[in-house]
């Protein structure tokens, strides 16, 4: 006598192994294993789970493909329509299920199948979604549904599988992970909460960073944060948050930090710093002065249309035939007139940008290693001046000279240490 024919719904996880092992060994029928490719699965994911699927004992396997047909008729809609839980995450899992159980369906339909299977729990909507197409796609089927009706936790599916002589390192198996073309969800018991945080640990990839990148050490300062150790000296590349790529000098060690990360003092390889931000601004908005003063003196120019018959004084002759045009000529002229004091009133300011950006391409910071020398100077200065007011060499100018003083030599010795720290 043949065994009765069964078609499961294949991930290769925890459950769906568990379902290959109890419908083969304990209701002895012929499981055929389907996995549906919504886009989460590579080449090699597919081949390894092909394998596993035999080595688990189903009879076939076959990888059924619809990442074209999961874009075109959902994904694409969801994604034009910015479509997300709460304003949060994409609906990656659910939009899945119905493709996934129309596929196996059909697939149900071309074996002659009279049973379906799937390894939803008892938990969640996916049982519902799996239920519902294969009702309605496959009536004369039968669902069979092992982890919702024996009410199986993970760890008896373990123990099961174990008891079977199947080996795997079941650390995430504690975890259901759904990859699919739209995104990757994870399921575990924090997950039964709302309080509770998954593990690094429980994702199937944790977040690495290999690139050198800019991190802010102090106001002012940007220091490089790298995976690796370098030389004083060493031309490294450094990556910005938004994805931009700078060749950079490694200068200090500035520290070592728990997180396995080196923290280094840099200078751009191109010579770019906060001085040459701030003379290319000074200079953007000089040469934007100067285009605006330029508007304003063509505005005032086609201001003077018609000036020597407006200088006459001459009346607008109402009803005349040269009325719309008289009215016409003082309108076009006081509306260039009002353009050119606008381009002028707007040079000023740009030339006042220009002349903040002009002292700024001066000023000495932390950013730079000329910033010890600075900082010596300066509190050398401070420290002479507190000391003048303690003496009466200089006059208070108010009962706080002398602690507002302080505050100024303790800020500037605070600041020397520091470029001490990253340039010395």
């Amino acid at each position: 006598m043949s065994k009765p024919k069964v078609i499961l719904a294949f991930s290769g996880g925890l459950d769906t192994s568990f379902c290959v092992k109890y419908l083969t060994e304990e209701r002895g029928m012929e499981v055929h294993s389907a996995l549906v490719d919504t886009g989460g699965f590579s080449p090699a994911e597919l081949k390894t789970i092909e394998e596993k699927a035999y080595s688990l004992g189903v009879t076939s396997h076959v990888t059924l493909d619809v990442v074209e047909e999961y874009y075109q008729d959902c994904i694409k809609y969801l994604v034009f329509g910015n479509v997300l839980k709460n304003n949060t995450y994409p609906l990656s899992v659910s939009a899945e299920r119905v493709f996934q159980a129309t596929a196996v369906a059909k697939y149900a339909a071309k074996l002659g199948a009279k049973a379906i299977a799937h390894g939803s729990t008892g938990a969640g909507n996916d049982q519902v979604r799996f239920d519902v197409v294969f009702r309605i796609l496959a009536p004369e089927c039968e669902v069979i549904t092992p982890i919702r009706d024996l009410q199986l936790s993970r760890e008896a599916e373990i123990d099961f599988l174990k008891s079977k002589g199947v080996v795997q390192e079941w650390h995430k198996s504690t975890y259901s992970i759904n990859k699919g073309l739209w995104g990757t969800s994870v399921g575990g018991k924090e997950t039964l909460t709302s309080d509770g945080y998954l593990p690094e640990e429980a994702w199937p990839t944790q977040l690495t960073e290999t690139k050198n990148t800019y991190v802010k050490y102090c106001p002012n300062v940007f220091v490089a944060k790298c995976p690796e150790k370098h030389e004083k000296g060493e031309v490294i590349t450094l990556s910005t948050k938004y994805g931009k790529e700078h060749e950079c000098i490694v200068f200090n060690l500035v520290c070592e930090g728990k997180d396995g990360f080196f923290y280094y003092s840099i200078v751009r390889a191109d010579g770019y710093n906060v001085q040459e931000r701030a003379k290319a601004k000074a200079e953007r908005y000089s040469r934007w002065a100067a285009s605006a003063e330029k508007r304003s003196e063509q505005y005032y120019i086609a201001s003077q249309e018609g000036r020597e018959f407006l200088s006459l004084g001459e009346p607008i002759k109402v009803g005349h035939h040269s009325e719309r045009r008289h009215r016409a000529l003082i309108e076009r002229n006081w509306n260039r007139m009002g353009k050119s004091v606008a381009e002028s009133e707007k040079a000023e300011q740009h030339e006042s940008k220009a002349e903040y950006w002009e002292r700024k391409a001066k000023d000495i910071n932390l950013s730079m290693p000329e910033s010890i020398e600075y900082f010596e100077y300066k509190v050398e200065k401070c420290r002479e001046y507190h000391e003048g007011l303690k003496s009466g060499k200089y006059p208070r100018q108010h009962s706080f000279s002398l602690t507002y003083a302080k505050k100024e030599l303790n800020e500037a010795e605070k600041n020397l240490q520091t470029a001490k720290k990253l340039w010395a």
